[in-house]
Protein backbone atom coordinates (compact mmCIF):
# COMPACT_ATOMS: atom_id res chain seq x y z
CA UNK A 1 0.00 0.00 0.00
CA UNK A 2 1.41 3.35 -0.97
CA UNK A 3 4.17 4.95 -2.95
CA UNK A 4 7.15 3.54 -1.00
CA UNK A 5 5.83 -0.02 -0.90
CA UNK A 6 5.03 0.10 -4.59
CA UNK A 7 8.45 1.49 -5.47
CA UNK A 8 10.70 -0.50 -3.14
CA UNK A 9 9.01 -3.53 -1.59
CA UNK A 10 7.64 -4.90 -4.85
CA UNK A 11 11.03 -4.60 -6.57
CA UNK A 12 12.75 -6.29 -3.62
CA UNK A 13 10.20 -9.09 -3.58
CA UNK A 14 10.73 -9.74 -7.28
CA UNK A 15 14.51 -9.70 -6.86
CA UNK A 16 14.01 -12.18 -4.03
CA UNK A 17 12.18 -14.60 -6.31
CA UNK A 18 8.50 -13.66 -6.12
CA UNK A 19 6.81 -13.68 -9.50
CA UNK A 20 5.94 -10.19 -10.74
CA UNK A 21 2.36 -11.30 -11.45
CA UNK A 22 2.04 -12.19 -7.76
CA UNK A 23 2.67 -8.57 -6.74
CA UNK A 24 -0.18 -6.11 -6.56
CA UNK A 25 0.49 -2.41 -6.14
CA UNK A 26 -2.20 -0.34 -4.45
CA UNK A 27 -2.40 3.32 -3.54
CA UNK A 28 -4.79 3.12 -0.58
CA UNK A 29 -5.83 0.70 2.16
CA UNK A 30 -9.33 0.54 0.70
CA UNK A 31 -7.96 -0.49 -2.68
CA UNK A 32 -5.80 -3.18 -1.04
CA UNK A 33 -8.68 -4.40 1.11
CA UNK A 34 -11.04 -4.70 -1.84
CA UNK A 35 -8.44 -6.68 -3.79
CA UNK A 36 -7.66 -9.12 -0.98
CA UNK A 37 -11.33 -9.53 -0.04
CA UNK A 38 -12.04 -10.67 -3.64
CA UNK A 39 -9.43 -13.44 -3.53
CA UNK A 40 -9.89 -14.70 0.05
CA UNK A 41 -11.06 -18.26 0.47
CA UNK A 42 -12.26 -20.22 3.50
CA UNK A 43 -9.28 -21.05 5.72
CA UNK A 44 -6.98 -18.31 4.38
CA UNK A 45 -4.92 -16.32 6.86
CA UNK A 46 -4.04 -12.67 6.23
CA UNK A 47 -1.15 -10.89 7.93
CA UNK A 48 -1.24 -7.12 7.64
CA UNK A 49 1.85 -5.23 8.67
CA UNK A 50 0.89 -1.99 10.34
CA UNK A 51 2.58 1.36 9.88
CA UNK A 52 2.68 4.70 11.62
CA UNK A 53 3.59 6.54 8.42
CA UNK A 54 0.14 7.49 7.17
CA UNK A 55 -0.56 4.18 5.43
CA UNK A 56 -3.31 3.11 7.85
CA UNK A 57 -3.25 -0.51 6.71
CA UNK A 58 -5.80 -1.40 9.36
CA UNK A 59 -8.40 0.07 7.00
CA UNK A 60 -7.65 -2.69 4.50
CA UNK A 61 -8.74 -5.17 7.16
CA UNK A 62 -12.13 -3.50 7.54
CA UNK A 63 -13.07 -4.80 4.10
CA UNK A 64 -12.03 -8.35 4.99
CA UNK A 65 -13.79 -8.71 8.34
CA UNK A 66 -16.31 -11.51 8.57
CA UNK A 67 -18.24 -9.40 11.09
CA UNK A 68 -18.06 -5.66 10.29
CA UNK A 69 -18.84 -4.87 13.93
CA UNK A 70 -15.33 -6.18 14.76
CA UNK A 71 -13.95 -2.95 13.33
CA UNK A 72 -14.03 -1.54 16.84
CA UNK A 73 -11.20 -3.96 17.72
CA UNK A 74 -8.82 -2.41 15.19
CA UNK A 75 -6.40 0.40 16.01
CA UNK A 76 -7.05 4.07 15.19
CA UNK A 77 -10.84 3.87 14.92
CA UNK A 78 -11.76 6.93 17.01
CA UNK A 79 -13.59 9.79 15.33
CA UNK A 80 -10.45 11.95 15.38
CA UNK A 81 -8.45 9.27 13.53
CA UNK A 82 -11.26 8.77 11.02
CA UNK A 83 -11.19 12.49 10.17
CA UNK A 84 -7.46 12.22 9.41
CA UNK A 85 -7.97 9.09 7.31
CA UNK A 86 -10.84 10.59 5.29
CA UNK A 87 -8.78 13.70 4.65
CA UNK A 88 -5.95 11.54 3.32
CA UNK A 89 -7.85 8.90 1.35
CA UNK A 90 -11.44 9.99 1.04
CA UNK A 91 -12.51 6.39 0.48
CA UNK A 92 -12.33 5.06 4.04
CA UNK A 93 -15.55 3.18 4.80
Amino acid sequence: IGENANAYLVASAIRGGLLAESCVKTSSPAEAGRYVARILRQGDVVLVKGSQNGVFSEEALVLMLKHPSDRKNLVRQSSSWMVIKRRQFGDIA
